[in-house]
């Protein structure tokens, strides 16, 4: 799985927390940049990628950071990734 960083980014909406949203990372290190894939009333999960588009980490944050407009520790989108919340994957269980 690779996610495609375009040359010239587009004007995004920032106004609300969405799957897709992209978040620059604080600090160094292989993780680059921040994507959303699902968030719920008190927390916001994530994948990290690198500058090549590559999965390098996951995590997850308290919904604060990301939706309180007072907070000191608020974060703005800095991309979208369109089609992230259509992702759905069938598991195969396993026979024993």
């Amino acid at each position: 799985m690779k996610f495609n960083l375009p040359i010239e980014p587009d004007t995004i909406d920032t106004s609300e927390l969405r799957v897709g949203n992209v978040y620059k990372c604080k600090g160094g290190g292989k993780t680059s940049f921040w994507i959303v894939i699902n968030f719920d009333d008190r927390s916001v999960q994530l994948i990290g990628i690198n500058r090549d588009g590559i999965i390098t980490s996951a995590t997850a944050y308290g919904r604060h950071v990301f939706d309180n407009a007072t907070s000191l520790f608020r974060r703005e989108p800095v991309g979208f990734c369109p089609g992230v919340e259509e992702l759905e994957f069938n598991i195969n269980w396993r026979e024993e």
